[in-house]
């Protein structure tokens, strides 16, 4: 801009008596002259005009360009920052090195902004900013007395940003962020999307892309729990260890370190610890209850104060209250047949509707599905046809995957025995009864093929007199031989039945012998013909003949050997009574392929042992057969008393 200079006028002359100034001062063009002295000289301004109908005040040194005052207490100032920005501090310059334009008044009064002599924008002493609203509270308040869009940013063509609000007491009220027209909405930080909200309402955080109403790619965290429909659908605490999931658990509980998913799961804890609930229902009723897992609806379902259960399946341990340790697995596995509650301890129920038969029980167990178990301390296996609604009664295998009979036990090769059985009470270890009263049903069948071994071995070691190895209430029959060390009839003593016994021995021989006897009278000649069954000469051979004569003294001979099963006795007088004896020697079939060896050597492996050691002083180890008693083993908490040894094999001599 070039500087023009004014005329300097001569002061000295006067005009109609008055004295001319004289000017002294110049000046730039497109500047707002302004006195520069009281003796009238003119300079530059620092208003000057930059464009036809624009004009600039100058603030090179910065500080207030345009002050309005009353000059008692209001101003209307413009203040500028120096070239460079503020060089110390001030409430005009508060940070060094900043550059900003002040507005306002110098004292603390408010600011307002207006059109035609109203009021439409006001900044008070807080620094809070009301448009269409003279009494902020917050830092921009937008006021909008019929509703309607209070806000909005717009590109002019085809997208925009509204605020809007409802007017004053609409029946429906709501808050409207967003645009116009249907396009996204997206909240970012530092030019970085954090939120999106689609067209079709979807919201994503973390993600431009929901694929649901609501989209997280990231972590989710909440301060107390999360909610569905209202109600507290997950929530928990890790501090207690507690964790809840689907409308489970309570927000009283003061246990700890409990789990439960499924409505109602756990709803009524109180001071438990160590809870597993899966299932809506599950331990629903448990308060003090600890260590307990349920998984299945309704499992544990009555437990109230029971401790160490398990119970896995729908209803599963259902009537459980104050039972501890007690476990079911299955559909229905654990209920009571009765429907009373379970308060008894270590019992255990596999299988859909395994039952117990009441509440009560202890260590009871029933394995299978409709098996019931009505006996504390006892082992059900299987179902029973009609008990408990069950189809059919269940065959166990043990060895065998087809078991032929109610228990089928297989031997598993192991080399030792089949069945063991060992019993220190005063009853039989093993029992069995048919109680059948037709066909041919025995109380037990026992087989073996073994050429050295017997179908029985009975061993007894006691003493008393009543030690017997075999007691049989009955008749016995024997297909085979019978090896015995002696043998004799018992009866009650015909004379004292009820206080003795009678004994007698059975009459021994080498041979294979049939006895026959009795009393003849000859006639008046001296002859009496004896005649035998009709059997008699095909059941025996090589017989012999004893006569004796009864009453008085005659001679008795044989007078015709045995013939076509008879024989003749001949006496030295008529009408003599003879007594007769006929032996005969069997030859049938079976006696002929068995006969019986007198004399036999004993087999390598029992030579040098005895059937009765104690009998020739010889120690009971040296007995035939004999195996050691076997090591004692830990009593068992119900029991402590000794085993009674037992033969773990049979003796491969006694047959």
């Amino acid at each position: 801009m070039r500087a023009e200079t004014y005329p300097r006028k001569d002061n000295s002359r006067q005009r109609n008596g008055e004295q001319n100034p004289r000017n002294t001062s110049s000046g730039t063009a497109t500047y707002i002259p302004v006195f520069t002295d009281s003796s009238g000289d003119i300079g530059n301004s620092t208003i000057y005009q930059s464009n036809p109908g624009n004009y600039v005040i100058a603030a090179t040194a910065g500080g207030a360009v345009l002050n309005a005052s009353n000059f008692l207490d209001q101003d209307m100032q413009v203040v500028l920052t120096p070239h460079g920005g503020c060089t110390g501090l001030s409430s005009s310059c508060p940070v060094v090195g900043d550059k900003h334009a002040l507005i306002g008044p110098s004292t603390n009064t408010n600011l307002t902004l207006g059109v035609g002599g109203t009021e439409m924008m006001r900044i008070n002493n807080a620094g809070n900013v009301g448009i269409g609203y003279s009494n902020p509270q917050q830092r921009l308040v937008i006021g909008a007395p019929l509703g309607g869009t209070v806000l909005n940013a717009t590109n002019l063509q085809d997208q925009d940003l509204n605020v809007i609000v409802t007017a004053p007491r609409a029946s429906t009220k709501y808050t409207y962020f967003g645009p116009s027209v249907a396009t996204n909405l997206a909240l970012g930080v530092g030019l970085s999307t954090k939120v999106w909200i689609t067209n079709a309402g979807n919201v994503g955080i973390g993600t431009t892309t929901p694929a649901a109403m609501l989209d997280v790619n990231g972590a989710v965290n909440a301060a107390t729990s999360y909610n569905l429909g209202g109600s507290r659908f997950a929530f928990g605490s890790i501090l207690n260890g507690n964790a809840f999931l689907g409308f489970a658990g309570n927000t009283t509980s003061r246990g700890g370190t409990n789990t439960a998913s499924g409505v109602d799961a756990l709803a009524s804890n109180t001071t438990g610890n160590y809870n597993t609930a899966s299932g809506g229902g599950a331990l629903v009723s448990n308060t003090t209850g600890a260590d307990n897992t349920a998984s299945g609806s309704e499992a544990l379902y009555s437990n109230t104060t029971g401790n160490y259960n398990t119970a896995s399946g729908y209803q599963a341990l259902f009537y459980n209250t104050t039972g501890v340790d007690n476990t079911a697995a299955g559909f229905g596995a654990g209920i009571t047949a009765d429907s009373s509650f379970v308060t008894g301890s270590y019992n255990t129920a596999v299988g859909t509707d395994a039952f117990f038969s009441t509440g009560s029980l202890n260590n009871a167990t029933a394995i299978g599905a409709s098996a019931v178990v009505a006996e504390s301390n006892a082992l059900v296996l299987g179902s029973i046809k009609g008990v408990n609604a069950a189809p059919a009664s269940v065959s166990v295998g043990i060895g065998t995957t087809a078991p032929a009979a109610t228990l089928d036990v297989r031997d598993n090769g192991s080399g030792g025995n089949t069945i063991s059985a060992t019993s220190a009470a005063v009853n039989d270890a093993v029992y069995g009864i048919n109680t059948s009263t037709a066909g041919l049903a025995n109380g037990a069948a026992f087989y073996t093929a073994s050429p050295a071994g017997s179908a029985v071995v009975g061993v007894n070691t006691g003493s008393g007199g009543n030690d017997y190895a075999g007691y049989f209430q009955g008749n016995v029959a024997i297909t085979g031989n019978l090896s015995k060390g002696g043998g004799s009839f018992k009866i009650d003593h015909p004379l004292d039945p009820a206080n003795k016994y009678l004994y007698h021995s059975f009459v021994e021989s080498p041979d294979m012998m049939n006895v026959y006897n009795g009393n003849v009278v000859t006639n008046q000649r001296g002859v009496a013909t004896v005649t035998l069954p009709d059997y008699f000469e095909a059941l025996n051979q090589d017989f012999r003949y004893q006569l004796t004569v009864i009453g008085q003294f005659a001679q008795a001979i044989v007078a015709k050997k045995i013939g076509h099963n008879r024989f003749v006795i001949r006496t030295s007088k008529p009408n003599v009574e003879v007594s007769w004896q006929v032996t005969g020697i069997r030859h049938d079939a079976y006696a002929d392929a068995h006969r019986i060896q007198v004399e036999v050597e004993k087999p390598p492996q029992e030579q040098g042992r005895y059937l009765h050691p104690e009998l020739f002083g010889a120690p009971a180890e040296e007995a035939i057969g004999y195996q050691a008693p076997p090591l004692p083993t830990k009593a068992s908490a119900q029991d402590e008393t000794a085993h009674v040894s037992s033969l773990k094999t049979p003796p491969t001599s006694l047959r």
